[in-house]
C-alpha cells in the first residue's frame, strides 16, 4: 500500500438562502392608482443583510473562534482531534461571489 501524501486541492461550494429581513431604508411611493407602494430600489440589501445576519465568513470565524476555546479546556484526545479539524476546516475560505437579491 502506498504512503500516505498530501496534495493541494480546491474546494469551491455554492450556497444560498432565503431569510427574512428588517430595515427602514425604504422609500414610500405612488403607483398609478395613487396608493402608496413600499419601494426598495436605492436600499443596500447587502448592508439591511448585514444589519440583520452574520454572513458565512463571519460564522466560521466565530464558530472557529469558540472551538478554539474548547481545544484549550479538553484534555481529550479525541475531542483535542475534533476540535483541531474544526479550526482548520474554518480556515482559508474565500468569498468568490457575494450578492444579496429582493
Amino acid at each position: 500500500m502506498p504512503k500516505p501524501t498530501s496534495f493541494k486541492v480546491t474546494v469551491i461550494q455554492s450556497l444560498s438562502r432565503e431569510a427574512w429581513v428588517k430595515t427602514d431604508d425604504y422609500t414610500l411611493e405612488d403607483d398609478l392608482a395613487g396608493d402608496l407602494t413600499i419601494s426598495t430600489k436605492d436600499t443596500n440589501m447587502r448592508q439591511v443583510y448585514e444589519d440583520n445576519y452574520f454572513t458565512i465568513p463571519e460564522l466560521l470565524e466565530k464558530f472557529e473562534q469558540e472551538t478554539k476555546y474548547k481545544l484549550r479546556n479538553t484534555a481529550d484526545t479525541k475531542k483535542a482531534a475534533y476540535y483541531q479539524k474544526i479550526i482548520d476546516s474554518c480556515k482559508n475560505w474565500i468569498v468568490d461571489d457575494y450578492e444579496v437579491i429582493e
